[in-house]
């Protein structure tokens, strides 16, 4: 086209069209490399992106794993509390019983020794009711007996 008239055409000689055609298709083959190129960029990130995705899809694989492996052990920790607590309660009835089994036995201890005072308290009674011993052997046994339930005493409070 020239300047003057844009809607006249130039004729172009032989060796101008085959240098035009030369040019169209060094561009037509850069294009198609271009292509070529672009293809081989897209398949690498398809690629690559296939990569990425399945490396999530074996995160969260893993993730649903560890997810239930924590779970299990939470469930096992709770079983192991509810059993502990099971235990704590047996081992209080167990607890409760032998104090009561241990009250049962000082009681007799304490009954038993009594017995004992009882009979220290007859031997030294009689004693008294003799005319053989003196006002002050008859004190001193009774002070002996006073302070043997003193004793005794102490020992049943536990002190």
């Amino acid at each position: 086209m020239s300047k003057e008239n844009p809607n006249e055409f130039k004729i172009i000689n032989k060796n101008e069209r085959l240098k035009y055609r030369q040019t169209i298709n060094e561009l037509k083959q850069q294009l198609g490399e271009k292509d070529k190129e672009i293809k081989s960029l897209i398949a690498d990130y398809e690629k690559r992106i296939s990569q990425e995705q399945e490396l999530m899809s074996n995160m969260e694989h893993r993730l649903v794993e560890k997810q239930n492996t924590i779970d299990e052990i939470n469930k096992n920790f709770v079983q192991a509390v509810h059993d502990w607590k099971t235990l704590c309660a047996e081992k209080d009835k167990e607890i409760s019983k032998l104090q009561a089994s241990y009250q049962q036995v000082k009681t007799q201890l304490a009954i038993q020794e009594l017995e004992k005072v009882k009979v220290n308290l007859k031997d030294r009674t009689s004693m008294m009711k003799n005319e053989e011993h003196s006002y002050l052997q008859k004190v001193v046994a009774w002070y002996d007996i006073c302070d043997q339930i003193n004793k005794q005493i102490k020992e049943l409070k536990g002190d």
